[in-house]
């Protein structure tokens, strides 16, 4: 099965030692053509690593919303206690 997914192909490539072929490629469409580029394992493995520190990055940002958020609600927790406790 021919795939134009790029980014699976690079991910669901396996070295030899994890029971691939030790030939990683991708196979792509190029003018009109359906061609085979073939990589290194130590090259398709940096790929590999580019992808998954990329999509961890995309989690990490999407999180640090939610982050954000977290902290106002602690700070307006924190200004409420602050104002209970000069009540008292």
């Amino acid at each position: 099965m021919i795939s134009e997914d790029i980014e699976n192909q690079i991910l669901q490539n396996k070295m030899k030692n994890e029971g691939g072929s030790g030939s990683p490629s991708l196979i792509i469409t190029l003018c009109e053509d359906q061609v085979e580029i073939r990589f290194a394992e130590r090259h398709m493995l940096d790929l590999q690593e580019i992808i998954r520190v990329s999509q961890q990055d995309e989690v990490i940002e999407e999180g640090s919303e939610i982050f954000q958020d977290d902290e106002v609600i602690e700070e307006e927790i924190g200004y409420l206690l602050d104002i209970e406790e000069m009540d008292e």
